[in-house]
């Protein structure tokens, strides 16, 4: 460390001033393992990553898996930290206990914080970020943001008024402002739900509701999609889409998809088998059957669709230190490596380590 660098350390008002190398704001990253592998992708880019510290929001219509998904990161911190707590501020009341029960949730670890407008919500959240000290396992989750009123727009009301209110965004943006530095200082992970909205262009597009302050604020923004699992007529389940519309992490416009079949629940192995092929290693030798040609022990065997959905199936994959790297670089933003297109419009990957390959993108095959 140069002696004038030391200098401004040493000087410095701030009292976790650090060189940036050795930064524990980027340096001890703690991450939350989540149980299905291309949320993990989602979330930061890696199949064994996960989600961390900071506002983090998942938005769009009603019946679009928003709640649930919530859940699953509830689920997956309180798994992760034994002595965790998770503070729950509830302005929808539609998240039944029930629902956190059959997600396998402790409810005797979580604190129900009922809310009536944001002015209420900023008070309270800013009193207990004040309160929790390093260290401290806590995740906030807030169901929602979108149905949030403010207090003038309650006033209003009271008073008969139907002047438009113009200051809930206004208190949004400036709660979010107050809130970010304490969710990073003090490693604390923020889920909120949120709305959107249908813009009034010729082809209009969902945008996030509630001001530029949370979208200014937020590490990752997704705006789910849905789609119809069908089997011949009848409806299996549906697919929701995470749409990247934000993220520190991957690629901008990433769309990710969760599948939910009503019998099964959520698939674990969601998205994986079209990133599997478009990287090589799944191949399809007729439209009946897969194979996977880095896994040794396969010797050419013919893997039918029906036995696809199976730990047997995928751990030899997702243990394969080429195909993490292969994900990576296809949507992480921190990727060493890119993905590059030859002239014949091949995924070309580096993988670091064993070399590179080629993979055609539509026939999934390896070229030498």
């Amino acid at each position: 460390m140069s002696d004038i660098l030391k200098r401004m350390q040493k000087a410095s008002f701030i009292d976790k001033a650090a060189v940036m190398s050795k930064s524990e704001f980027f340096n001890n990253r703690d991450l939350i393992p989540l149980p299905v592998p291309i949320m993990n992708v989602a979330w930061s880019g890696r199949l064994d990553g996960g989600f961390g510290a900071g506002m983090h929001l998942i938005c769009g219509p009603s019946k679009h898996f928003k709640s649930n998904l919530a859940l699953v990161l509830v689920k997956a911190y309180l798994d992760a930290k034994e002595d965790g707590i998770i503070l729950f501020y509830d302005s929808e009341f539609g998240s039944l206990p029930e629902y956190w029960e059959t997600a396998g949730i402790d409810t005797s670890r979580v604190l129900h914080l009922p809310i009536k407008n944001m002015e209420e919500f900023k008070f309270d959240v800013m009193k207990k970020l004040e309160d929790i000290k390093p260290g401290d396992n806590v995740m906030i989750y807030v169901d929602s943001l979108g149905n949030l009123a403010s207090k003038k727009e309650l006033e209003d009301a009271l008073k008969e008024s139907s002047a438009a209110d113009m200051t809930r965004a206004k208190v949004g943006k400036g709660l979010a402002r107050m809130i970010t530095p304490y969710l990073v200082d003090l490693n604390i992970p923020m889920v909120a739900i949120q709305h959107t909205y249908d813009t009034m262009e010729m082809y209009s597009k969902k945008v996030v509701s509630g001001g530029q302050g949370w979208i200014l604020s937020s590490n990752t923004i997704f705006i789910m999609g849905k789609r119809q699992v069908k089997e011949g007529k009848d409806l299996q389940g549906f697919e929701f889409v995470l749409n990247t519309d934000k993220s520190r992490f991957i690629k901008e416009r990433s769309a990710l998809p969760v599948t939910v079949t009503f019998d099964g629940g959520i698939d674990k192995f969601s998205g994986l088998l079209d990133i599997a092929v478009a990287t090589g290693h799944v191949q399809r030798p007729n439209n009946r059957s897969y194979v996977r040609p880095f896994v040794e022990v396969d010797d050419g065997k013919l893997w039918k669709k029906s036995e696809l959905n199976t730990d047997e199936f995928w751990d030899p994959i997702l243990n394969d230190e080429t195909f993490k790297t292969a994900v990576t670089q296809l949507y992480s933003l921190t990727s060493p490596k890119s993905v590059i297109l030859d002239d014949y419009g091949n995924i070309v990957i580096d993988t670091g380590e064993s070399g590179s390959f080629k993979v055609d993108e539509d026939t999934g095959e390896i070229i030498d």
